[in-house]
């Protein structure tokens, strides 16, 4: 099938599997949806514009065809429901791709063409593709190599970013939801399948609640999502991390497991996610993966993700292998394409910052704030109280403000190589963790509005917290709050900290 939504179990949804030409998908429409029956689907579609071809597979949700559209050129995968069906889902992912492609199409997402009713039937047009990422691993034994996880891992963040940034979580993230092009685009990763995707913000974040059933596929889905919570960002992108793990693994510690009951079986496999260390679950595999997956589980509901890190991370990662194999690694390098005539290759689009909905709201509430780097070679990064304007994502300041933001105090241990401080940060529990010093770039902190980062010698109070309890395992209820006063002048405050916003 070439846009469904996802297999999974809570929620009243099942998984069927169908097969059609080298294309294996799954879908998840509720099984209490009939199909197609003894009706038959139209010709043509929209004026007759999309005329229908061939059929490629049916589930319980009803069938799927392929199709030419007339206008543009442009073969077509076309998904039919019947309207008896008590719960529609096609017209909300119609209306999610129709969200998604505006004001520009972007890469990786399918192409919409058209949603309707069409005779006993809602109809979607969209954009043909090919193959799963589920379909390569199974071509590829089961399992990809470091290389290829690395290759899809930049293109599915880049993807879930965007995702991100127009207000929606996915919420159901699987191998089966990312597809590659065709043609000159073969190396091209769509991210698909929207039918269980969600706004997580209308003008502001949505409420976290509790004691949902599960959303998703429970092999992928995130912790949070196991024990009933709304999902948000976070959610999405660790069932990206347990997903890259699986291509890296060809399997997860909670897959297989057998129980009388759905219901036994997802707390079978939330159990056994709870107890499994991040180290075990990545040994042997780059450590890129861990930090990615140790980043996201650190997560609070309303953070906004730090993606440029997470990018860089991979990146690295990247540029890594380039050296281990000699050679700078393509695009299109993925190991199912080596060796083949693939003839001229739409690029990859040079990628933009994107910025989150939540920027503009915390650019009007509070100036940037600091994000204190403290550690040995595996960084701590602490979140502070107060929100960063905006994630500056500047190279100047080791890395970027957007990992501060958090309502909650919270230390995150990254596998990162990132410049220290000149000294120790005051008031911390073996100085182990840092602290916010001072705020910058806002004129009434004595800096500039052009982020140059230039304060005049000044003296304010800042506020930093201190514990004595174990940092490790320090919370909110741990910790004071004390008032010092600080003399800044130029770069550099009174206790020997070099801001690395102010060099």
């Amino acid at each position: 099938m070439i846009y469904s939504a996802v297999g999974l179990g809570a929620s009243g949804f099942w998984s069927c599997r169908f097969q059609f030409s080298q294309i294996s998908q799954a879908c998840s429409w509720p099984c209490n949806a009939k199909a197609s029956g003894k009706a038959k689907v139209p010709p043509s579609l929209n004026n007759g514009q999309i005329q229908i071809q061939k059929k490629l597979g049916a589930g319980c949700f009803g069938e799927v065809y392929r199709g030419f559209h007339s206008g543009t050129k442009e073969d077509v995968a076309i998904k039919f429901e019947a309207l008896q069906n008590q719960s529609l889902q096609l017209r909300h992912e119609g209306e999610m791709l129709n969200l998604l492609r505006l004001p520009t199409q972007p890469q990786g997402f399918a192409k919409f063409f058209y949603f309707g009713q069409e005779g006993n039937f809602n109809c979607l047009a969209m954009e043909f593709l090919g193959k799963s990422l589920e379909d390569h691993v199974q071509l590829c034994s089961g399992r990809f190599t470091s290389k290829t996880a690395c290759l899809v891992a930049q293109q599915v963040l880049v993807r879930i970013e965007y995702l991100h940034s127009r207000g929606v979580v996915h919420r159901d993230i699987k191998p089966e939801n990312f597809m590659f092009g065709v043609g000159s685009k073969v190396h091209h990763l769509y991210l698909i399948d929207f039918g269980l995707s969600k706004r997580y913000w209308d003008k502001k974040h949505v409420l976290s609640t509790q004691k949902l059933s599960l959303t998703g596929t429970a092999r992928y889905a995130s912790l949070n999502a196991h024990r009933g919570f709304e999902q948000s960002r976070r959610d999405d992108l660790e069932a990206i991390g347990h997903m890259l793990m699986y291509f890296l693994r060809s399997s997860l510690p909670w897959s297989g497991l057998e129980a009388r009951t759905k219901k036994e079986k997802y707390q079978k496999i939330k159990e056994k996610k709870e107890s499994t260390e991040l180290s075990d679950l990545c040994a042997g595999h780059p450590e890129a993966f861990q930090a990615y997956l140790e980043y996201a589980r650190n997560l609070g509901f309303k953070d906004r993700p730090d993606y440029v890190m997470l990018r860089k991370l991979f990146a690295n990662l990247r540029a890594k292998i380039e050296r281990d194999e000699g050679r700078p690694i393509q695009d299109c390098d993925f190991e199912w394409l080596e060796g083949k005539q693939l003839g001229e290759l739409e690029p990859l689009l040079p990628y933009d910052n994107l910025g989150q909905p939540d920027d503009e709201q915390a650019a009007t509430e509070r100036p940037r704030g600091l994000c204190c780097l403290c550690g040995g070679s595996q960084a701590v990064v602490c979140r502070v109280l107060c929100q960063p304007a905006f994630p500056c994502r500047q190279t100047r300041f080791g890395m970027t403000c957007g990992t501060c933001i958090s309502v909650r105090w919270e230390p995150l241990r990254m596998g990162l190589s990132l410049q220290k401080p000149t000294s120790r940060c005051p008031g911390t529990q073996n100085g182990r963790f840092g602290r916010r010093m001072h705020p910058c770039g806002h004129p009434r902190f004595g800096g500039d509005t052009g982020g140059n980062h230039r304060p005049t010698p000044m003296t304010m109070t800042a506020t930093i917290r201190t514990t004595t309890a174990d940092p490790t395992t320090m919370s909110a209820a741990s910790m004071t709050t004390t008032s010092i006063n600080a003399s800044i002048t130029n770069a550099e405050c009174n206790w020997g900290f070099t801001h690395p916003g102010l060099k």
